[in-house]
């Protein structure tokens, strides 16, 4: 079927696109279907999660940004709470991991605000902002921590690599759940979420 621009009512002829008019045309109509495509997921994701979740992942997201720029102070507070030389990622990780085991726990639903790590310390938090400290003041000096949080577990742990001076680097990695408090050692070969089922507590 041909496309045409117009049919002209008085010679009752077909006016053709030109090319340059026919790539507009094209480029429109894929930008438009892009947007409409998004804007379709994105309302997906509102109906899975819930509003609130969903403002809560995008001041989350700006208040991380804005606490990852603390590193200094951060370092300086593991300076101050652990013995630890720079060689050991093992003695950080499990140093900071008795400093905040006594942190309080508070169970906090959808919408809230993300903590900066000292005011968890200081008053308690949810999982992700126990969880957040953490990492945050364990790669202020270098060691390999990644938050990892599921939606589908509504939790939030640590997953701690490279603790060579106590483990094989290549093949174990440490979880760290700060509401129990627990620390799991796994195997690469073993997904973060099994490490209540899979993995050897080491710290508790």
């Amino acid at each position: 079927m041909k496309v045409v621009k117009h049919v002209c009512p008085t010679c009752n002829e077909a006016i053709e696109y030109t090319t340059m008019e026919r790539v507009l045309l094209y480029l429109k109509r894929s930008v438009t279907g892009f947007f409409i495509s998004i804007g379709l997921l994105f309302f997906v994701y509102l109906y899975l999660v819930g509003p609130m979740q969903v403002l809560d992942d995008i001041t989350s997201f700006s208040m991380l940004k804005m606490y990852n720029d603390n590193s200094m102070e951060y370092r300086i507070w593991v300076s101050n709470h652990t013995t630890c030389d720079g060689a050991d990622p093992y003695c950080f990780a499990f140093e900071v991991f008795e400093e905040m085991r006594d942190v309080k726990y508070i169970k906090n639903g959808a919408g809230h605000m993300l903590y900066d790590p000292f005011t968890t310390l200081e008053y308690g938090g949810s999982c992700r902002d126990m969880s957040t400290a953490y990492t945050l003041f364990l790669k202020s000096v270098g060691v390999t921590a990644v938050n990892e949080c599921s939606v589908e577990y509504a939790h939030c742990v640590v997953a701690v690599y490279d603790l060579s001076e106590k483990y094989s680097n290549d093949k174990q990695y440490v979880v760290v759940d700060l509401t129990g408090p627990a620390a799991f050692l796994m195997n690469y070969s073993m997904d973060v979420w099994d490490y209540a089922e899979e993995g050897q507590i080491i710290w508790i």
